[in-house]
């Protein structure tokens, strides 16, 4: 079956000879690495998962933040959300509190207690990033995360889509 997108092909991608070829696998297993790298060492330090971690960030960076559109960005399955949601507040990480226009949908605010910890997460996590983008240069490390954002952004909308 060929796809509307199908159509749109370029042939831009090199030539993929196995699974190893395909943007997809290298993005996978750099993730795979990212997780097996950073995930002990976040869970050994501040007893949490990287989930639990990316949740924080998320709601610290935005100090409120809706469940729905955190789910939205992690593309986290609604039940694991709300498993590490309980877990943080459970820690009195973040509190959640129903929105005003809508009493089903729930609001995540962080506490001075998770914007600590965040912090200090953070820290250790920027000097874990540095690690491992030290093989690249500054102008290559930016044209790298500015080409993620693309592939990541066009992804989106293919998604969006279907």
């Amino acid at each position: 079956m060929i796809s509307n997108f199908d159509k749109q092909l370029k042939n831009i991608h090199p030539t993929v000879k196995s699974i190893r070829d395909l943007l997809s696998f290298k993005v996978a297993r750099f993730s795979a690495l990212n997780q097996r790298l950073g995930g002990s060492l976040i869970k050994e330090l501040f007893d949490l998962s990287l989930n639990d971690w990316r949740i924080l960030g998320l709601v610290a960076a935005e100090k409120k933040l809706a469940f729905k559109t955190l789910q939205s960005i992690l593309y986290m399955d609604k039940g694991q959300l709300s498993r590490s949601v309980k877990f943080l507040v459970k820690r009195g990480y973040i509190f959640t509190e129903l929105k005003k226009d809508d009493a089903r949908a729930v609001d995540l605010i962080i506490t001075s207690r998770g914007k600590k910890l965040n912090n200090e997460i953070l820290h250790f996590s920027t000097n874990r990033n540095e690690l491992a983008v030290s093989c690249l240069t500054k102008q290559e490390c930016e044209a790298f995360l500015a080409t993620l954002k693309k592939v990541t952004d066009h992804s989106e909308k293919i998604l969006d889509k279907m």
